[in-house]
């Protein structure tokens, strides 16, 4: 492809991140190594790569075959190992890109990426104390990449990471997973790609995130405001299933209402199911 800066951009996105589908020429990258006891190390050379090559071309043979299913696969297995390489690689490739505004929807797409196994683990530590602890890692080592990666434009940096139970745990990782799709889709769009799946995807987690009562609690009156707006945005996709429509609607005039009325609605339904 001439377009080399299109296949730059598309490969930093992440979607086709697999090293066992590249080949590197060994004198453009002669110090090239993966880093010795990591998972996803993939990820931790792959913006590195892509920014220094010179020259990028890509073929449409087919000479690999995936098998996504299979178990042990550290893509299947979610251990706090697993996770927190995941989220160290999402930092390396975060830290690797260059200042300026060229590059700064995908240093933000990698930060939260980052931070989205960190609420996984987080979520499943406080259900389970021995989920962290018999993987030998430390909970402060969580807590201090939770700390490093959060800023203060987040709808989560008010909140402690060990303050949080897992119920706003999993709603606000709800959160990151909206906000690294909309980086994503914002680039994908901008490369002309197609971004139907992806606003599918976003869709489902802006009405995971809405339909939890503590988000009422929890969120910002601005940030209630951003994501009812987003989920909005999607009300009229056509790819989007009737009943997921509908619920865009509801959710919508939900939150549109005042919310110590919701609060009161909800309990008042929940008094009288128990009734029944």
């Amino acid at each position: 492809m001439d377009d080399t800066d299109f296949l730059r951009k598309w490969f930093l996105l992440g979607e086709d991140s697999h090293a066992c589908k590249r080949a590197y020429r060994r004198s453009t990258f002669s110090h090239l190594m993966f880093p010795l006891g990591v998972t996803f190390e993939d990820l931790y050379i792959n913006t590195s790569t892509l920014l220094h090559a010179g020259k990028l071309c890509a073929i449409p043979d087919v000479l690999y075959y995936y098998e996504n299913e299979e178990h042990g696969s550290i893509t299947q297995v979610k251990s706090v190992k697993n996770l927190l390489g995941l989220s160290r690689a999402s930092m390396k490739a975060m830290t690797d890109l260059p200042d300026g505004a060229r590059y700064k929807p995908y240093r933000e797409m990698f930060r939260l990426q980052a931070l989205i196994p960190l609420f996984y683990i987080w979520y499943h530590y406080k259900n389970d104390a021995n989920y962290i602890n018999k993987s030998m890692v430390q909970p402060q080592a969580v807590v201090e990449l939770y700390s490093v990666l959060s800023q203060k434009a987040d709808p989560w940096y008010s909140n402690s990471l060990e303050q949080m139970d897992p119920g706003m745990t999993q709603e606000l990782s709800y959160a990151a997973h909206c906000l690294s799709l909309e980086y994503k889709i914002k680039i994908m769009g901008g490369l002309k790609l197609d971004i139907q799946q992806k606003e599918k995807d976003m869709a489902g987690y802006l009405i995971r995130l809405l339909s939890v009562d503590s988000v009422i609690h929890t969120l910002s009156v601005n940030w209630k405001r951003k994501f009812i707006d987003m989920l909005e945005k999607y009300r009229n996709l056509k790819s989007l299933h009737l009943r997921v429509q509908q619920k865009v609607l509801l959710h919508s005039a939900l939150f549109h209402m005042d919310m110590p009325l919701i609060l009161e609605g909800k309990h008042l339904l929940k008094k009288g199911m128990q009734r029944e």
